[in-house]
């Protein structure tokens, strides 16, 4: 190519809102007439991928104009949406400015200044954001519609065109449409792909989801063909690897985990020293880079945890079966070994090719029993002779009572050894942000009876210690080996977002005063003046959106909520793709072997495009979680419409009061057309709602009596009204 994105795209830039011919570009940039249409195809690339505009007479400029802004549309109940960008603020675009854009589209739009602030108007799709809709199906009286599920799309979909047409008896079912086109009016046209059934049937409502939210349980045939001769690894594989089958090594994780990434060890040295072993999966070994598999596992991204399934980045064969570091059989691992003195400082570590036969898998509340000198509960626990992997069990594996009280004895090491890391990480300046994390309790029949809140148990904390000592590891070795990393990113928060929480605390009496721009110090001194208050848990999460989201970067800038200079993700390749891209990094830097997967690093725009297709897949996903776990929680509240419960004021927003339901540990809104007492508007910074005529006043933090009027799985909706 004589000339590439980067110059071509600084030259436009360069020229600011001017739009420019091609052929002026070319003679400006010194391109052969004979590369004028590889040229050509490059700049219609570039304005499909919305960095360049086309302007009038066949003339381009850059999307980066002052008055054009390109960035993904975040749509809101009420109809309206704002832009949100990397690197600049949001941009508020009005409903009847969006024109064909739908909530999750990539978007070009001309920023116009309306009533004192900037606005956006939508001129162009850039990129689609869902091909396929899920929704009900309705009857207007002339045409058929889908009412989409996604409450930040409200418009509706019209299927005249649809080759699929339902008849009476599916009106209200729940159906799939494909987006065919939208009228100069912004009026959507869609294809049905299948009608579903009706909504209540088992599973519509979550296949609804899953394709909702652009995810595929399934693997197209031809990717399962390409591994369908993959097995365990026979005895010729751990050639040039370490063996470690004679550490007590043993894994640590949820009770209905299947795929198993991780398992530790811990060895006391001489001296006082503790030598802790991280053994993750070695998936890069099966997963080669370019081949079918792997195309299909970089294109998700991300494994994506729903509350009644899992849909896997990896088949099952290798996510569960040959990666999953299954008890009492030999797996193949990359092992990272962390040398620690007796007050928990790293003293030298190191990298290698390695294979390992777990003891046991423990489930976290299993580990805790034993560091707290309990006996773990039974079906919390398996060693291979209670493990169904229809393998032979390894020549080393020993019954449960003979390893108990070994590993009781490592888990008490490994406690002690965890909390000086996490005491010396808390020193160092990192955040101790915690929120609540919610499991499904269901009853004899399978239905939903309950949101557990899940138990804070120090074994969680003990592998959150060992895994980010062992990321850290492998990012400093691979930066001074001068890998092309794949950073793990927190950049330090926006001055803006710190003054509002600045101006929120205050106005509930909260004195905060940060520095510009804030640092770690600032934020741990806000902690602690929140940690004693009643309304705790809704200021963790105020704090939490002060803060920016980590994501994957090629560029190097630290870990701002960690307190870390170096930081990437190796601990989980089996359900994240970064973590399989850092493998082979390591796998490269360690020599690799002939015939070995040590694939040529990206470079450049190629991993800048890998950090941002995966922290695209890595929010997709945390929001298709959150969606699954609110549908279940509506269904499960659909048998208590009516009932009257207790509730805090959350949030205030300008169109209500969203209340935290403390006995159903979910929340719910109270829609401002819903305070009928009074005309209601909310304080400059969100801390109150007040009434105009009466002063009344709904505050933040404030115990209420609700009511529950509505729980609609389909849009995921709680309805409430205030008890007097």
């Amino acid at each position: 190519m004589p000339i590439s994105e980067r110059k071509l795209l600084a030259y436009f830039e360069s020229s600011g809102r001017r739009p420019l011919k091609l052929r002026d570009v070319a003679r400006a940039l010194a391109v052969p007439r004979r590369d004028w249409p590889e040229l050509r195809t490059l700049v219609r690339r570039m304005e499909q991928e919305g960095k360049l505009r086309r302007g009038p007479n066949r003339r381009f400029q850059s999307s980066q104009s002052p008055d054009l802004v390109v960035g993904r549309l975040q749509g809101v109940r009420a109809g309206f949406a704002f832009i949100l960008r990397a690197d600049a603020p949001d941009v508020y675009v009005r409903a009847e400015n969006l024109g064909p854009a739908l909530h999750g589209d990539v978007v070009m739009a001309r920023l116009r200044r309306s009533r004192g602030r900037l606005e956006g108007v939508v001129e162009k799709v850039v990129e689609q954001g869902r091909h396929v809709l899920a929704g009900t199906l309705d009857h207007d009286g002339a045409t058929w519609l889908l009412v989409p599920d996604e409450e930040r799309i409200a418009r509706d979909v019209l299927l005249d065109e649809s080759t699929i047409q339902p008849n009476e008896r599916q009106r209200g079912h729940k159906a799939l449409v494909r987006i065919l086109r939208a009228d100069r009016d912004a009026a959507l046209h869609g294809d049905i792909v299948t009608i579903l059934g009706p909504p209540d049937a088992p599973g519509v409502r979550s296949a609804a989801l899953v394709a909702e939210f652009g995810l595929e349980a399934r693997f197209e045939a031809a990717v399962l063909a390409s591994i369908e001769d993959v097995r365990p690894p026979a005895a010729a594989e751990f050639a040039g690897r370490e063996d470690l089958s004679g550490l007590l090594t043993f894994t640590i994780d949820p009770l209905d985990a299947r795929d198993h990434d991780d398992a530790v060890s811990l060895v006391r040295l001489p001296g006082g020293q503790l030598e802790l072993g991280v053994h993750i999966a070695d998936v890069s070994h099966y997963v080669r880079p370019d081949t079918l598999v792997d195309q299909e596992a970089e294109r998700r991204g991300t494994s994506v945890y729903l509350a009644d399934q899992v849909v896997p980045m990896l088949p099952e064969m290798l996510s569960n079966f040959v990666c999953s570091l299954r008890p009492g059989v030999p797996r193949l691992t990359l092992s990272a070994f962390l040398c620690f003195d007796s007050d928990g400082v790293l003293r030298e570590s190191r990298l290698c090719e390695s294979w390992i036969a777990s003891r046991v898998k423990l489930s976290y509340q299993a580990a805790e029993a034993l560091m707290n000198g309990a006996e773990p509960e039974a079906g919390h626990f398996a060693t291979h002779s209670s493990e169904e992997s229809g393998e032979a069990p390894w020549g080393g594996a020993r019954a449960w009572e003979e390893i108990r009280d070994a590993v009781r004895a490592a888990l008490g090491d490994m406690r002690q050894l965890a909390r000086k890391l996490r005491a010396r990480r808390f020193a160092a300046g990192s955040l101790d942000i915690d929120t609540p994390e919610y499991k499904l309790v269901h009853d004899a029949r399978g239905r939903v009876a309950r949101l557990e809140e899940r138990a804070d148990l120090e074994s969680y904390r003990l592998i959150e210690e060992f895994m980010l000592a062992a990321n850290q590891v492998v990012a400093s070795t691979l930066s001074e080996a001068r890998q092309p990393l794949l950073w793990r990113v927190h950049e330090t928060p926006d001055s803006g977002k710190a003054e509002e929480l600045r101006l929120f605390l205050k106005k509930l009496g909260i004195v905060w005063s940060p520095s510009d721009p804030p640092d770690q110090g600032d934020f741990q001194h806000v902690l602690r003046a929140i940690d004693r208050r009643p309304e705790r848990k809704y200021l963790m999460f105020r704090v939490l959106r002060s803060l920016k989201k980590a994501q994957y970067e090629a560029r190097y800038s630290g870990h701002f909520g960690l307190a870390f200079l170096h930081y990437t993700h190796f601990t989980s390749p089996i359900r994240r793709y970064p973590d399989l891209y850092i493998h082979r990094l390591v796998r490269r830097m360690l020599g690799g072997r002939a015939g070995s997967d040590a694939d040529p690093a990206r470079f450049a725009g190629a991993l800048k495009e890998l950090g941002i297709h995966t922290s695209a897949r890595e929010v997709a996903a945390a929001e298709a979680e959150r969606a699954s776990l609110r549908l279940h929680v509506c269904e499960m509240l659909q048998d208590k419409v009516g009932e009257i419960t207790s509730g805090v004021v959350s949030t205030i927003a300008d169109h209500g009061l969203y209340i935290d339901l403390t006995d159903w540990n979910t929340d719910g809104l109270v829609h401002m057309s819903r305070l009928t007492d009074d005309d209601y508007t909310p304080d400059l910074h969100h801390t109150a709602m007040i009434g105009a005529r009466t002063r009344r006043v709904w505050r933040f933090g404030q115990a209420v009596r609700v009511q529950l009027l509505r729980a609609d799985p389909d849009r995921r909706q709680i309805d409430l009204s205030l008890v007097s």
